[in-house]
């Protein structure tokens, strides 16, 4: 057998908590800064490890075998290390017109679709993409885990091989359908990318959303796509996991013979900016054709596990909840109260999206925003946070209940892989969780949401506007 096998040690599937005393740090400092325990806040030890196999191929795809015999399912998860970042120049949404392209079938599928092979055993298959990479996966029985490797192996070697101008503008009608649907015909659907070509800028790989804009979705050309996947849709830029219930010595032998005879392609050019930051906050107008006015505040944030995420994260959960309270239940203003913090590789974007009720006031809105934001900012620091051991408990709980299905454990591996650059890391980052000080909390909200430059859109119905929201000159 060819490759290289790399085993690593089960611990434990479950994780085992034991409550113990508790980390701190000094109050004030620099967001993400870790001190010595000074104020135990209390906190958990975490033993958990997932009992993973990986194999290396010739060609530089890594898999990574996962067994979960309890499951009744055979989890096949392949992850291309290419996202919405590396549309080419000129084309947004490329990337996730691709992923549409990869289910019409390959060289060896005959006129079924990559779908219709699945379905016909009882399978079921569905892919995303995002910032930073496209992910196919499919849920078979076990009897049919052959066939779906052999069908992600097929279309891995055979990339569009049956495709033609006619079925290339057909995806292409879907996705901007889809664009439409979700967007365009929107009430505010226009307010993510405005909020994103702001914060990063047009020339940033975030500045665009993932599935693009409608004008560049219709430029985009069959012979682009086949360089697309020239260049990144190759077995060296490509990660595979196998979980649930196979036969470990089979299943190697399976991978072995339908993926490593797939030629490797040159490595993808590394892609490196700067955090996005806008040279000073900013406020933007917009009209659009509903019934009331909403407000939305955007910040350039931390990058996954840059330094302050995680404060900034348990910072905005505390926000939240307290403005969403005064807005929606106290104040009976807004009908809907949105936070949200995104963080991907090349940086990350906080926002709060306010809807407000027809009649009520923008301005009103963005003091109440202020006035929770500086009541955070004070988490730890000027009074204590005396439940702050539920949120993190809470957090905790998050993450591993994620990790309780086949697909979550199957992303848990790949981020261990991609972004510590190896498997099983997840208890450093639960630990990491815990560690936290309040008082840096606070300090993080400071530091990115009060001090920081920050994108503030407010919306005012306008029935000869569209629906999703145009800018317009103050």
């Amino acid at each position: 057998m060819s490759g290289l096998m790399r085993a690593t040690a089960a611990v434990v599937v479950a994780a085992s908590l034991v409550s113990v005393a508790g980390c701190g740090s000094p109050a004030g400092g620099a967001p993400g800064a870790r001190g010595p325990s000074k104020n135990p806040e209390g906190a958990l030890t975490i033993n958990i490890a997932l009992p993973i196999e990986e194999l290396d191929l010739p060609n530089g795809l890594h898999v990574v075998l996962h067994q979960e015999r309890s499951s009744a399912l055979s989890l096949v998860y392949v992850r291309y290390h290419v996202g919405s970042k590396d549309d080419p120049q000129g084309r947004s949404g490329f990337a996730h017109i691709f992923e549409h392209l990869m289910f019409r079938g390959s060289r060896n599928t005959g006129a079924k679709d990559y779908q219709q092979w699945l379905e016909d055993v009882g399978g079921i298959t569905n892919a995303s993409t995002d910032l930073d990479e496209t992910d196919y996966h499919a849920y078979v029985p076990p009897g049919a885990l052959p066939r779906a490797i052999w069908l992600e192996a097929d279309r891995m070697a055979y990339p569009l091989a049956p495709l033609d101008e006619a079925g290339f503008a057909h995806e292409r009608d879907v996705v901007k359908n889809e664009w439409r649907q979700h967007y365009e015909d929107v009430p505010f659907g226009n307010l993510d990318a405005i909020a994103r070509e702001a914060v990063y800028g047009t020339a940033h790989p975030y500045g665009s959303s993932t599935i693009g804009r409608g004008d560049e979705i219709d430029k985009a050309t069959l012979e682009e796509a086949r360089a697309f996947a020239r260049a990144y849709y190759r077995p060296n830029n490509a990660t595979l996991v196998i979980a649930g219930v196979f036969d470990p010595v089979a299943t190697r032998a399976l991978v072995t013979r339908y993926f490593a005879t797939i030629p490797a392609g040159p490595a993808p050019p590394a892609r490196t900016l700067a955090p996005a930051k806008p040279m000073a906050s900013q406020r933007i107008d917009v009209a659009a054709a509903v019934d009331g006015p909403a407000v939305m505040i955007a910040w350039p944030a931390p990058a996954t596990h840059g330094d302050g995420m995680e404060e900034l994260a348990y910072g905005l959960g505390f926000f939240s909840g307290r403005v969403r309270r005064r807005l929606i239940t106290e104040k009976k203003i807004a009908n809907e109260v949105d936070v949200h913090y995104e963080h991907a590789r090349l940086g990350g974007l906080a926002s709060v999206v306010v809807k407000l009720k027809p009649g009520e006031s923008p301005d009103t809105t963005l003091s109440v925003i202020d006035e929770y934001l500086a009541e955070a900012a004070r988490l730890g620091r000027r009074w204590s946070w005396d439940n702050f051991g539920n949120y993190k408990t809470r957090a905790l709980v998050s993450e591993l209940s994620a990790m309780e299905g086949l697909q979550g454990r199957a992303l848990r591996i790949l981020h261990d892989i991609e972004m510590h650059g190896a498997p099983n890391s997840m208890k450093q980052d639960l630990e990491k969780l815990q560690d936290v000080p309040g008082a840096d909390v606070g300090a993080a909200v400071e530091h990115f949401l009060i001090d920081g430059p920050r994108v503030t859109i407010v919306v005012r119905p306008d029935p000869t506007a569209p629906r999703s929201g145009k800018k317009v000159a103050r």
